[in-house]
């Protein structure tokens, strides 16, 4: 299991659960971005300008959060987290969760939890503009929060269809590095699972595609999936819906001869 430290207890609880012995092997960890966290405070300082915002991970909705809290006890006038005509848009459940939790609204959330479904469902910007059934926000601009590393998708199909798109760099994520009793319980595991093409990226870096080929890899996502993929190994299973829950049925079906939940899972 290769989640950051401080996201990996909901799928390693998932796992033992559906009988599996879990071994933490953190790929990543979470850092504030480059320039601290600036870029992201000024956009904060003027959501008024901005029709929407497009969140695309749990970490970056977790950053968005804690900046609004602030800047909104900054300011004694805002009678609110967000401006009433600002919608705001989740790339899947674990992010709209983190977001709900903290009393934001969430108004879309693709059917397919990637980048691309979110462009093929975001609306155009004048359909934006009609707020309540009065035109009260002309903003065409929207404000995506992301990781200082993301493909480009959503910013330029979204521009491709007229929005104004600022891309502000919520965190990073730094390449953890390995314990030899980490690298050799890795070596005797049945299956590797994989929640972002980070973390897949810097263990397959790290580890060796000859390590890893006998192992099963799980994968969160087609993403995920691709990045396996390029870097020489097959991929066993991916998770769908591309959730921790559906990661947890993927290594269930993959282990598993009939692809039933019980205590014989490795």
């Amino acid at each position: 299991m290769t989640r950051a430290v401080g996201q990996a207890d909901e799928l390693a609880d998932k796992l033992v659960i559906a009988g599996a012995t879990v071994i933490a092997m953190p790929a990543i960890a979470i850092a504030e971005p480059a320039d601290g966290g600036a870029a992201l405070n000024e956009a904060l300082g003027r959501l008024d300008d901005y029709a929407w915002i497009v969140v695309t991970s749990p970490n970056g909705a977790r950053r968005l959060c804690a900046g609004i809290a602030v800047t909104d006890a900054r300011s004694a006038s805002s009678p609110g987290l967000l401006p009433e005509h600002l919608k705001v848009a989740a790339i899947g459940p674990g992010t709209a969760e983190v977001l709900s939790s903290a009393g934001i609204r969430v108004d879309l959330m693709p059917a397919q939890f990637v980048a691309e479904s979110m462009v093929d469902e975001f609306p155009k910007p004048t359909d934006a503009e009609d707020v309540a059934g009065a035109r009260t926000s002309p903003s065409q601009r929207a404000l995506l929060v992301r990781a200082q590393v993301a493909r480009d998708v959503i910013p330029e199909r979204l521009s491709q269809m007229g929005w104004q798109v600022d891309v502000v760099e919520a965190y990073r994520t730094i390449p953890a590095t390995f314990e030899r009793s980490q690298l050799d319980a890795l070596r005797d595991a049945d299956a590797i699972t994989f929640a972002s093409a980070s973390a897949a990226r810097n263990v397959i870096t790290s580890v060796g595609v000859a390590d890893l080929d006998s192992i099963a890899i799980v994968t969160i996502g087609p993403i995920t999936s691709a990045q396996v993929i390029s870097q020489g190994l097959e991929v066993a299973g991916e998770a769908d819906p591309h959730t921790i829950d559906g990661l947890v049925e993927s290594v269930i079906s993959t282990l598993s001869p009939d692809g039933q939940r019980d205590d014989t899972l490795p």
